[in-house]
């Protein structure tokens, strides 16, 4: 039976977790960088309870208050001591009391230290950042700061600050940000008057913010809304312009969170002809990280609808996913195959037909049997789903005569190990036969039958796998009837 939308919808949804957990791969580097130390060349020095006893007493009556927060930097200057000392710092009420005097405190070069050392505090977790969101007259400030060009060397630290606040967050964070202080207009205001262009370092903590912010995550309770997130593709759209392989990577990774997390939003990036091809560029870029972050982003643009694979077809996206897969090494590969899996879930027959009839699709084929991993085999039978589900006789003839599609599912059957890889294999082999007998012979029957599959049945039979007996089962009662 034809998937219905709904089934079709989930299926895309498996196929973009499935994207994330296979390919992005989610690694604890990743996981560890929504939280970050500053660090810079301080002196690294311990104190005595004393000295921080002392720090107190210096900010409750605003003695020497300059030299009393470079120290205060330098005692948090040391990452691997940080989790210890930030403990320190709750016993004497430092950080409360810290907080107080930016509220109080007018000074640009000690609201610098201040965000600074607030920064890092945040970098751990010891102190609730749903806390310090929700204390309005400190993120007011905070925010103040961000919509005035004159206080711009202090962006970089309010930045990385506002990147930790919302580091490992479930969605409710982002939206104290987005409901209460209105950030994303802040955000786009500050892009459009060019206040993040003039330093690089601020721009690269406002991309490491953004990347926090715009974070994807099924579990989130709250998430930004498609409108919320297509106010930031231009600010992306922009960047991937920039000679800095870094900017790019991160702007890059940002157009994918925003894509695989609302899918309507693939129409502002396909229907932009210029940014399309800066994409397609990039996908060759002498950069590793660039080359492998555009490859990615590429390919979850095909999780887009069918006017919108059209056009990715159009511009010529299956020439490029063959030369990925021709030029480049197994990971590579393995995006590919993701792709053209989109597609073929989604059950557009006009577009399945022109994955069947591609140079990629048919490359695909003609390696199977010699793929080296049981990674890329896997994700080969992942792009098979859709087969499973075609009742198009038309469209099932086809495939089956133009492809080498029984050829690969012949060399599952007899050599793989996989008990998923098997059953999949045939669940797709039951389809077929299903689709191709309504004629005087049944093409599927008849192309199998030629290949030994009766043998292969015979064997499989004997599997301990109770669905792969059940399968194996009701093809048998077709040939041996």
């Amino acid at each position: 039976m034809q998937m219905n939308e709904f089934q079709i919808q989930q299926e895309l949804i498996n196929r973009r977790e499935q994207f994330h957990v296979s390919i992005r791969k989610a690694d604890l580097k990743e996981v560890i960088t929504q939280k970050r130390v500053r660090c810079s060349p301080l002196t690294d020095i311990d104190q005595t309870d004393f000295i921080l006893e002392r720090w107190y007493h210096s900010l409750i009556d605003n003695f020497d208050i300059e030299r009393t927060l470079t120290d205060i930097k330098n005692f948090l200057n040391n990452p691997d001591k940080l989790e210890m000392r930030l403990k320190r710092f709750q016993q004497f009420e430092i950080y409360s009391t810290l907080l107080m005097k930016f509220d109080e405190i007018t000074d640009l070069s000690l609201l610098d230290s201040l965000l600074y050392i607030l920064s890092n505090c945040h970098s751990q977790t010891q102190f609730n950042d749903m806390e310090l969101l929700r204390r309005t007259q400190t993120m007011r400030k905070i925010i103040c700061l961000l919509e005035h060009i004159d206080f711009q060397y202090l962006q970089k630290h309010v930045f990385f600050l506002l990147g930790n606040l919302i580091g490992f967050d479930d969605g409710r964070k982002v939206q104290i940000l987005v409901t209460e202080y209105n950030i994303i207009n802040v955000l786009v205001n500050m892009w459009i008057n060019q206040i993040i262009l003039q330093d690089l370092h601020t721009t690269d903590d406002y991309l490491w913010f953004l990347e926090n912010f715009i974070h994807y995550d099924k579990n989130n309770c709250v998430c930004l809304s498609t409108l919320e997130l297509k106010h930031l593709l231009p600010i992306y759209f922009t960047l991937i312009r920039s000679d800095n392989a870094q900017i790019v990577a991160s702007s890059l990774r940002g157009i994918r969170s925003i894509i695989t997390q609302k899918e309507k939003t693939i129409e502002y990036v396909v229907q932009n002809s210029e940014v399309l091809q800066i994409l397609f560029d990039r996908c060759g870029d002498s950069h590793q990280e660039v080359q492998r972050e555009s490859i990615q982003t590429t390919m979850a643009l095909l999780l887009g609808d069918n006017q919108q694979e059209s056009t990715l077809f159009q511009r010529g996206i299956l020439n490029l996913m063959e030369i990925v897969y021709v030029k480049y090494n197994d990971d590579y590969k393995q995006m590919v195959i993701w792709g053209l899996g989109n597609v073929l879930t989604s059950q557009r027959t006009e577009n399945i037909l022109r994955i069947i009839h591609s140079g990629v699709f048919r490359r695909v084929l003609d390696d199977f049997h010699n793929l080296q991993t049981e990674k890329l085999r896997s994700e080969v039978m992942m792009m098979f789903r859709g087969f499973k589900s075609i009742d198009n006789e038309d469209l099932m003839r086809m495939i089956i005569m133009h492809t080498k599609l029984v050829d690969v599912l012949i060399d599952v059957l007899s050599e793989s190990y996989d008990h998923e890889q098997i059953i999949s294999a045939l669940q797709i082999i039951k389809n077929m036969h299903q689709r191709t007998q309504s004629r005087e012979t049944n093409l599927a029957q008849n192309m199998f039958e030629i290949k030994g599959i009766k043998r292969l049945l015979d064997y499989l039979s004997l599997k301990d796998n109770q669905e792969i007996q059940y399968l194996t089962l009701e093809l048998q009662e077709q040939y041996y009837d």
